[in-house]
């Protein structure tokens, strides 16, 4: 059966589009999921989210080829009939035991689960259920000979819909209290002489100007690595600037997974530190390099890519105790900025359009977005319990009034 031996490849254009599809073991396109992704996602989605819908549908072929009776998912999908109760019922329990056969699942449990491995997220399970229930009513629709009716579509849907497990609401994240953030800096320090820094002398100086930029200028981890020369503006200090620049599918960019700038076009200044450290980093530890962008792996002339910069963070957690328990990772630095930010609003008494206009901008976020709030948990917090101590002083005075009432009124 070939869906049992399928597998995902990641074809690079000439134009420099990254293509994602599913290959028989001869190396031939997989035909129904290509035609889904021309049809569908190719002109509406990255290639990362691509690679994600495509890896959904390869584990729908394992499944088909590996239940006690198998079947070609290429000729049912063309010929029907659909799947039915039983059969999707099957096809969600493979996908939550980690696509194990014969494996029972016990969502009831999830510490002994989470301690073997076998049983994936709710999260994830539905994230793979959409993308397969996709598939599949494309192609009742669309491959199917003749295409299934509206009413057979909406009852397969509406049998995959009610598959998805519930799901609990992610811990909120919070971004580093000034102190952390001061121990960060002090740790990533490329002095020779900080016997705390965990990296390599060669390395130092990169990774100090990284944690720095992401820190004060909140930017993704895919948007400094997407970070050309030619976007990096160092040449005044007062007026020195980074540009974030939407560019998928760069032709010049030689990495199979491209990384992705997911928001809008902006330009941030850059503190003075800051812009000396990149400065430094362009002109004594880049490197002569054939590739345009800014940051370059210390494995070769090749540009960073997204798991080297996951690798600069877990190896500060991993070499001070001071971040042992933290949740120290590149996203954490855009929550730190996002509250910094609010705080500094607050200084200088903005009115909470100036703040959101603000934030939306530096962020890349359009100007209706409200996505700030989840970013600037621990700054409201602090906010909250400034206006809490406030109230509680009005308190206490009310309370002494009334007291200093209550005992006047006494009668002697």
């Amino acid at each position: 059966m070939p869906g049992s031996v399928i597998r995902m490849h990641t074809s690079v254009f000439s134009t420099g589009e990254r293509f994602p599809v599913l290959l028989y073991p001869e190396g031939l396109p997989v035909s129904l999921p290509t035609r889904f992704v021309i049809d569908r996602l190719r002109d509406r989605r990255q290639a990362a989210t691509i690679r994600s819908t495509i890896r959904a549908i390869s584990f729908f072929y394992e499944w088909c080829a590996t239940i006690v009776d198998p079947f070609d998912p290429e000729v049912r999908l063309r010929e029907g009939p659909l799947l039915d109760t039983v059969e999707a019922m099957g096809l969600q329990r493979y996908l939550r035991a980690g696509r194990r056969q014969n494996v029972i699942v016990f969502p009831q449990r999830p510490v002994a689960h989470a301690r073997n491995g076998t049983i994936i997220k709710s999260t994830d399970l539905n994230n793979q259920l959409d993308r397969i229930r996709n598939f599949l009513v494309w192609a009742a629709r669309c491959a199917r000979v003749p295409p299934a009716s509206d009413k057979e579509i909406e009852r397969l849907k509406a049998c995959i819909d009610a598959l998805h497990l519930t799901t609990t609401k992610s811990k909120d994240k919070l971004g580093l209290t000034a102190d952390q953030q001061a121990e960060l800096l002090r740790i990533v320090a490329a002095s020779d002489e900080n016997s705390d820094n965990p990296f390599n002398r060669p390395v130092r100086a990169r990774n100090e100007t990284i944690v720095r930029l992401l820190l004060e200028t909140g930017i993704r981890r895919g948007e400094l690595c997407k970070l050309r020369v030619e976007d990096v503006n160092l040449r005044e200090a007062e007026s020195a600037f980074i540009a974030v620049v939407r560019n998928p599918d760069d032709p010049w960019d030689p990495r199979k997974d491209e990384p992705e700038v997911k928001t809008l076009n902006r330009r941030i200044p850059l503190r003075r530190v800051t812009k000396d450290l990149m400065f430094d980093y362009l002109l004594k530890h880049r490197g002569r390099c054939r590739h345009p962008y800014f940051f370059t792996s210390s494995r070769g002339a090749v540009p960073l890519d997204v798991t080297a910069v996951n690798r600069i963070f877990s190896g500060i957690r991993e070499g001070s105790r001071a971040f042992a328990n933290v949740d120290l990772t590149p996203h954490i630095m855009r929550h730190t900025f996002e509250e910094n930010l609010a705080r500094q609003a607050d200084k200088l008494h903005w009115t909470d359009k100036q703040l959101n206009d603000v934030t939306n901008y530096l962020s890349g976020w359009t100007a209706q977005s409200k996505q700030a709030v989840a970013y600037q948990r621990r700054a409201n917090e602090e906010f909250a319990m400034a206006a809490m101590i406030k109230l509680y002083e009005l308190n206490d005075r009310i309370d002494a009034e009334a007291r200093k009432k209550a005992k006047d009124d006494i009668p002697l």
